[in-house]
């Protein structure tokens, strides 16, 4: 089977030929095809023109979204849609989240002469002169999807080819993020168009790869290689890899290199690797001769659904985490899930905590996906992550986009972090951060049952950490010395600390308590005695 692992859903107006180019892309792609009224018709016992003389449009509607709400469940597969589904919100909603979305097109009069007679289509049977008008109101649900391909003067079997070389394309976003939206491009196995985005993006300055001693050899020199048989001129330069390596000591070393290597206000910053490379790499491009443009490469599936959206650098200091940085938007992101092919098991998992983090407080609709994708991950599939990194970034530019600076509903995305954050420094080395995360999560959803979250709903999202491999036993972790630590996040104002607990899947809510009401509550409900 090939693909990224999510649905095909062919949509556009009718005589688009979504059914007959849907059963050949089908064929191409080695997947199974569906056609949704056919689908609704086989659940429903009748025809769709049945249905609409016996229930009207809303009656169908309503059938129409049962019928994909089933399908959601099915292996991937190439999915013609009716041509009013992307009009309704919900299902428009259902189909970007969940799979690729391609519009089929063509001019109102090529429509109407290839549904001339054709009395099973009960809308334009009833209205035929109105084609025209039927595209204007449909226009804008038409326009939001993932590839528009025409359909005019091409045969079925070329529009398919089409659709499927398109598809063969990385996923590219373009946020709203910073002056001119920040970039994101997502795929698998698609190096070559790296190269491309880099030469795009090179000046006089050249690039300058910076990346750790694991990465290096991964990676890195593979892709200064093929920088420079394009004929662009590349370096690279590692670091230690770990967390030590985010301090002003290696900020100075990497200041040095670049100098040296001849870095100039054109030169571009490429940061490689996980996420204290990019928060290293980061924050000397913010910093070096006044800033420079920078590209941020995350090989982490952690780096890649969070902290390579949203432009925060930073470097630790001994006071605590990520004390010193700026915020500096990279001019692309660029993200190829099979650099995870390198990373082990547990780095993945850990990876997936931020991702249900997302779904928990921004996009329900994710934590389904992730049940699927941890299947395929199972299945050694990792081109199956490609639609889980993009509805993530997608949750998180939302936040981002309206709070860019980390002063309003950005907060947010903290859920879970107070408590990770105070065990990653009590117990440095022995938490990855996304497992950190998981336990953080874990004790938030038994504290956000006071709050309105249902048990129902708190069982269902740590029954999915642990089916993740994550550890939710977060009161074994519960310690005098870890919650000392709490006064010591960056994120606390005074003696305040946000707390961010959820009312439900999706809907967060954000109260400001002192250090002291947190840790007393987080304390009673583990069980153990601690100091305020």
């Amino acid at each position: 089977m090939s693909g990224d692992g999510r649905h095909v859903y062919l949509s556009g107006p009718m005589g688009t030929g979504k059914t007959t180019v849907g059963r050949l892309l089908a064929t191409l792609m080695d997947r199974a095809f569906i056609d949704l009224d056919g689908e609704v018709e086989r659940q429903a016992g009748q025809s769709v023109k049945q249905i609409f003389a016996q229930e009207g449009e809303a009656g169908f509607r309503q059938r129409e979204r049962a019928a994909l709400r089933e399908v959601l469940g099915r292996p991937p597969a190439v999915v013609a849609l009716g041509g009013g589904t992307v009009v309704d919100p919900t299902n428009r909603h259902v189909v970007r989240t969940s799979g690729r979305l391609v519009t089929l097109m063509a001019p109102a009069a090529t429509l109407r002469e290839r549904l001339a007679g054709d009395e099973s289509r009960p809308l334009l049977a009833e209205h035929p002169e109105v084609m025209e008008d039927l595209l204007a109101s449909r226009q804008v649900a038409y326009a939001d999807a993932d590839r528009v391909v025409a359909t005019d003067r091409r045969s079925p079997a070329e529009v398919a080819q089409a659709i499927h070389h398109a598809l063969a394309s990385p996923t590219e976003l373009l946020l709203p993020i910073g002056r001119s939206g920040q970039r994101v491009v997502i795929g698998h196995d698609v190096e070559d168009h790296l190269v491309l985005r880099l030469r795009e993006r090179v000046g006089p300055g050249g690039l300058i790869i910076v990346t750790d001693e694991t990465v290096a050899p991964l990676h890195g020199h593979r892709l200064r290689a093929q920088l420079l048989a394009a004929g662009l001129r590349a370096e690279l330069v590692t670091v230690p890899a770990g967390e030590a390596s985010k301090s002003l000591t290696q900020v100075e070393a990497l200041y040095d290199r670049c100098l040296a290597l001849g870095a100039d206000r054109s030169t571009v910053i490429v940061a490689m690797g996980g996420g204290v490379v990019g928060d290293l790499a980061g924050f000397v491009a913010a910093t070096l001769l006044r800033g420079l443009h920078w590209v941020l490469l995350p090989t982490t599936l952690l780096a890649m659904v969070d902290s390579s959206i949203g432009g925060k650098t930073a470097v630790n200091h001994a006071g605590g985490k990520n004390l010193i940085g700026a915020f500096h938007q990279p001019d692309l992101v660029f993200a190829d899930t099979a650099w995870l092919r390198t990373l082990p098991a547990r780095e993945v998992r850990a990876g997936l905590a931020e991702a249900v983090k997302h779904g928990l407080v921004a996009e329900p609709a994710l934590l389904d996906l992730i049940r699927t994708a941890a299947r395929a991950l199972a299945e050694g599939r990792l081109e199956a992550l490609v639609g889980l990194v993009t509805m993530v970034v997608r949750a998180k530019a939302g936040i981002v986009a309206e709070d860019e600076r980390d002063e309003g509903r950005r907060v947010v995305l903290n859920f879970g972090h107070t408590l990770a954050h105070a065990l990653e420094a009590a117990r440095p080395g022995e938490l990855r951060h996304g497992e950190a995360v998981a336990l953080g999560m874990a004790c938030d959803l038994e504290r956000s049952v006071a709050l309105g979250l249902s048990p129902a709903d708190r069982d269902k999202a740590l029954a999915l950490l642990a089916d993740l491999g994550l550890d939710v036993g977060w009161r074994a972790w519960i310690s005098q010395a870890v919650l000392d630590k709490v006064a010591k996040d960056k994120k606390i104002r005074g003696e305040y600390v946000d707390d961010v607990l959820l009312r439900g899947p999706g809907r967060p809510s954000v109260e400001a308590v002192t250090v002291t009401a947190w840790r007393q509550a987080v304390a009673r409900l583990a069980g153990v005695a601690v100091e305020a």
